[in-house]
């Protein structure tokens, strides 16, 4: 949530610094308006979502949820790569602006619009595909929220400094692990729901034994530290062939696009 808030948030700062440097301050009601707009619609395609997935049960509900792992992750790989190989500038979005003040104001609150709800659309994706809920979900995305978008504001008054570089490539590393893990345990739902039937064999089984009181230890992947490194990243104690085949696939699969991005971005430079 903060690197979906801050995104949001430096794209609109970025905008309306722009609008005032310009004189177009008229226009930003229209900035507002479609933020609150792209906002609105990212709830409601979180409830939908939700509603959807009530509607299912059993092996249809599993295969809800390895359909839904793989789309996120989808998703994610989409944007981390181009996050790498295109890069957007500053001068990209104030040119996409400037394109949207030429016509009328419908152009700059689209802009606007697309710009916010590309990021909402990922963080309900996101939710929905990692299954996370409960109060510390509530509490870890308002704290989120609000740490993204203070961050940008804090930037935009020039209180602090920020190294882009640094802070989109450990976002971008985590990323990466967590639409890893959500391949593998995409994979895993389907395999649950009999739809994949190949490569089920167990790898290994690392889980330490119940407790005896019925209990998991904490590095159990249904334990503490093992169920939040499950919920997160994908973790299992326990991989049948394809988990571990589609994760290193799937690591595989983003170093060779990031690479394939920076040679172009190499040549794109000379």
């Amino acid at each position: 949530m903060f690197r979906e808030a801050f995104e949001a948030a430096l794209i609109v700062g970025i905008i309306l610094s722009y609008l005032k440097r310009t004189g177009a301050t008229s226009q930003y009601s229209t900035v507002a308006y479609g933020t609150a707009a792209a906002i609105a619609a990212s709830l409601v395609t979180a409830g939908a979502f939700k509603m959807l997935a009530i509607s299912f049960e059993g092996a249809n509900e599993e295969i809800f949820e390895g359909i839904t792992m793989l789309v996120t992750a989808a998703l994610l790989s989409t944007m981390i790569i181009w996050m790498i190989r295109v890069k957007p500038s500053v001068k990209q979005i104030e040119s996409e602006t400037s394109d949207s003040l030429t016509g009328n104001k419908w152009g700059l609150f689209f802009l606007v619009f697309i710009s916010i709800f590309r990021e909402g659309l990922e963080a309900v994706l996101f939710f929905s595909g990692l299954d996370i809920s409960g109060t510390n979900a509530i509490i870890g995305s308002v704290l989120g929220l609000v740490v993204g978008v203070g961050l940008v504001y804090l930037l935009f008054r020039g209180l602090i400094r920020l190294n882009f570089k640094v802070l989109f490539n450990v976002t971008n590393t985590l990323l990466v692990l967590i639409a890893a893990g959500l391949v593998a345990h995409g994979f895993h739902e389907l395999q649950e729901a009999g739809v994949v039937t190949f490569l089920s064999n167990v790898v290994w089984d690392i889980n330490p034994a119940v407790n005896a009181d019925g209990t998991y230890p904490a590095l159990h992947d249904h334990g503490s530290i093992g169920g939040f490194l499950a919920s997160v990243f994908g973790y299992n104690g326990n991989p049948s062939a394809i988990e571990v085949l589609s994760y290193l696939l799937y690591i595989a699969f983003i170093v060779l696009g990031a690479k394939i991005g920076k040679g172009n971005n190499k040549v794109v430079a000379a």
